[in-house]
């Protein structure tokens, strides 16, 4: 049946589940947006935009759209009467507004309409308009609401990233001042040179030589260059560089390291995993 907005004609159809449907393209038409500015708005709102309530989706047009000359069936989105009314709660122009209003007059009329003859009533028909619009107040106040409490979800969410910040800045100034005491007060043992190999059998859970390299390269201990590890700067307090003579000759350095340097390896790793594991988050 045809229906009269301004300067629009929107069409509707009878529909057992939902009384009335009504296409895309009219409620656009309606609301004074294009369709794809509707299916926009469906996409961002599709938590609270419910299939089967608010809309429903067609296998094929359910009536002629000659208008549009197309005269294949193409499947389509038919908008609910609850569908519409919700759409107006994210549209947001002058337009929009006046369209909400005669929704709501509409939708009303058709539950007087249907209350007066199925249920008579003593109660006048003015009366019981304001039930409708009690209902729609109390809509708008439930979605204040749900929006107050998402608003308050993601300043709780700023407020760990902040604290969860502090506490890899507090990680980090504790390695360091860790650092400073096994510099400070090294003994015998711990100033014993080992090989990469033993550092990574150190390690929980153990890891090979190859890979106990590579962690030393990640945490900024040493570096690879010319085919030949070389200790940074963080890594110079804790490498031991020894002079091999090769079976040709040649004398090669051979980079080892103290054996303080694992549990300082250990907290780097340590810390870096708990950075990537908030970053992940």
């Amino acid at each position: 049946m045809p229906l009269e907005f301004e300067d629009a004609d929107l069409v509707v159809e009878s529909d057992p589940h939902h009384v009335w449907l009504a296409s895309s393209v009219d409620v656009a038409a309606g609301y004074g947006v294009s369709p794809g500015a509707l299916r926009s708005t469906l996409h961002r709102h599709d938590d609270e935009l419910t299939e089967g309530i608010h809309w429903i989706r067609c296998a094929s047009d359910r009536r002629a759209r000659a208008d549009l000359g197309n005269l294949v069936p193409q499947p389509m989105t038919l908008w609910t009467r609850r569908g519409v009314i919700r759409l107006g709660m994210f549209i947001r122009t002058a337009r929009a507004k006046r369209f909400r209003d005669w929704a709501e007059d509409l939708i009303l009329a058709e539950h007087e309409t249907f209350t007066h003859e199925q249920e008579p009533s003593d109660v006048p028909p003015a009366a019981a308009a304001p039930v409708g619009l009690d209902a729609l107040r109390a809509l708008h106040q439930t979605t204040g609401a749900v929006l107050e409490l998402a608003e308050q979800a993601e300043r709780d969410r700023v407020r760990l990233a902040h604290v969860e910040h502090a506490q890899a800045e507090t990680a980090a100034r504790v390695e360091q001042l860790h650092a400073k005491v096994d510099r400070r007060h090294p003994d015998d043992e711990q100033l014993e040179p080992i090989t990469p190999t033993s550092i990574g059998r150190s390690l929980v859970p153990p890891v090979s030589g190859i890979v106990a390299n590579r962690m030393l390269q990640d945490c900024g201990f040493q570096w690879f260059q010319d085919q030949v590890w070389s200790p940074t700067h963080e890594g110079r307090p804790y490498a031991v560089v020894r002079p091999v003579e090769l079976p040709s000759g040649r004398v090669h350095e051979q980079l080892l390291w103290q054996r303080r340097i694992v549990p300082v390896l250990e907290r780097r790793l340590a810390r870096r995993a708990a950075l990537q594991q908030g970053a992940s988050s």
